[in-house]
């Protein structure tokens, strides 16, 4: 007896059944596309314009929850992250720079003198010396508690070294005489100092006292070469940032930019090599950032590499850190001469949180971001801006 409830099921065709994978994938194709395009549509940064000002700024840091700027006229002004201007002063005749205090949120303001406001950016105290003004970087924090002022000479471009207490009382004064070349000071925490010349000498000064010297092995002696030195949590890197071409070499051989590691008594830790000029270095307690014409490279206090990330399509420029997120600022030049900035923003677990490009009206726009809040500001000209999503 035949089964009148059997069903005749239909076979499919191989031509039919490759149309339905081919229609699936396309979809799938398609809505990662879609997926993609609204992805990178949410994580663009647009710019909000906070202030325009009379004048574009010399000196800009983050501090409490705004920007805080100085200029030509010795005006010191904090612009909140709505554009309101919280405080506006003129402190000094001309604005060179700021240090905050990361204990008790202090402000020293490197103008013609050093000038310390509290958080209520009322003047604690002030310190100058005639014929000498405050160079760079300005201020050091002592483990001791102490202060390190860093000065330069009007007359001789001699270095002084200043050490004040909490009160700004100065406890020692100590000389760096003018070498005739280019040159480079950092002080560390411990209160030593090392004195970077550009013809590859190196000194390590404890007060006025020469307590180590050491040479770079491969010198540059061109005026342009940019020599640099710092301490990174008690030792030292130093080099050039200038990759430096010698035209006598044949078309085939390649030039390399050598970067020096030492430990706190001058004894050479590493050595590394760039093929590419160096266009910023960022340095913090625990590591280094070099920003290359081919990338970003990361090493720790003793020269080791931790990570780095090639140039693709935009040249890396420059390397900005928070406490929240880290900025990748790349910099391109198209063929008609225009100048692209390209700003890559992540958290601090090294994820991508928003990006920003501009063809920006300035040569040199300054790139801040914030303390304590995933806050970038650009600062073209005379306008300040905060990307916003």
């Amino acid at each position: 007896m035949k089964n009148k409830n059997r069903v005749n099921i239909k076979k499919i065709s191989k031509l039919q059944l490759l149309v339905a994978v081919s229609i699936i994938l396309v979809l799938v194709f398609a809505g990662l596309i879609i997926y993609r395009l609204f992805f990178i549509k949410q994580i663009v940064f647009n710019e909000k314009t906070l202030k325009t000002l009379q004048e574009p700024p010399t000196a800009a840091t983050s501090y409490q929850n705004g920007i805080l700027v100085g200029n030509t006229q010795g005006y010191v002004a904090l612009i909140d992250n709505e554009g309101n201007t919280k405080f506006s002063k003129k402190i000094d005749s001309k604005i060179f720079g700021f240090v905050v205090n990361p204990s008790d949120g202090s402000i020293y303001v490197a103008g013609v003198k050093f000038h310390v406001l509290g958080k209520d950016f009322k003047e604690i105290y002030s310190l100058g010396f005639d014929n000498y003004i405050p160079r760079d970087p300005f201020v050091t924090f002592l483990n001791n508690g102490n202060v390190k002022l860093l000065f330069q000479s009007l007359k001789d471009l001699s270095y002084m070294i200043i050490t004040i207490d909490k009160t700004g009382k100065v406890l020692t004064k100590d000389v760096v005489p003018d070498m005739g070349q280019n040159s480079q000071i950092s002080i560390d925490s411990s209160g030593n100092a090392v004195f970077v010349l550009e013809s590859g000498d190196i000194y390590l000064l404890d007060g006025s006292r020469i307590a180590a010297k050491a040479s770079i092995t491969e010198k540059q002696t061109s005026s342009i070469s940019n020599v640099f030195g710092y301490f990174v949590d008690g030792n030292i890197v130093a080099g050039y940032k200038t990759l430096l071409i010698d035209q006598t070499q044949n078309s085939g051989n390649n030039s390399s930019l050598p970067v020096y590691f030492y430990n706190s008594s001058l004894s050479m830790l590493a050595k590394t090599n760039f093929d590419s000029s160096i266009h910023n270095i960022f340095v913090s307690k625990n590591k280094v950032v070099f920003s290359t014409g081919s990338g970003f490279y990361f090493y720790d206090t003793r020269g080791k590499l931790l990570n780095s990330i090639q140039k693709v399509d935009f040249t890396p420029f420059e390397y900005l850190e928070g406490s929240q997120i880290h900025a990748y600022v790349y910099k391109n030049v198209n063929q008609q001469g225009t100048v692209f900035y390209l700003v890559v923003v992540k958290d601090s677990q090294d994820r991508e949180i928003g990006r920003f490009i501009k063809a920006f009206s300035i040569d040199n726009p300054i790139f801040v971001v914030s303390s304590n809040s995933q806050n970038v500001y650009i600062i073209e000209g005379v306008d300040i801006k905060l990307l916003t999503r």
